[in-house]
């Protein structure tokens, strides 16, 4: 008896990432998922897009991948207000008219 309760115990602590600090009443077994959507952005002007979490989780960690990133930037990547979900913005580098497709992708506990 004793074996199976250090065994969920770890279980359980591995779960989580290290460092990472999850809300009160927050089961720490949950198992991370990866949510994406993809957008398309307008050429020749930043666009802001945020992806949340669902079920009551929160992010953990997050980023973007964008097309035709010879002409774009990611120009921030962040958590949303209370770690929601996952924001990003893109721009165009130096004016260049180019449109591009965004994809947002949030990890989410």
């Amino acid at each position: 008896m004793k074996l199976a309760r250090l065994a969920l115990a770890l279980t359980t602590a591995l779960a989580v990432p290290a460092g990472v600090l999850l809300p009160a009443g927050t089961a720490a077994a949950q198992v991370p998922v990866v949510a994406q959507e993809t957008f398309n952005d307008p050429a020749d002007e930043a666009a802001t897009h945020t992806v949340l979490c669902t079920n009551g989780r929160h992010a953990t960690g997050g980023g973007a991948s964008i097309s035709n990133n010879e002409d774009n930037y990611i120009s921030e990547s962040f958590p949303a207000p209370n770690a929601t979900g996952w924001t990003v913005t893109t721009a165009p580098i130096n004016a260049i008219h180019d449109p591009r497709v965004t994809t947002v992708y949030v990890v989410c506990s």
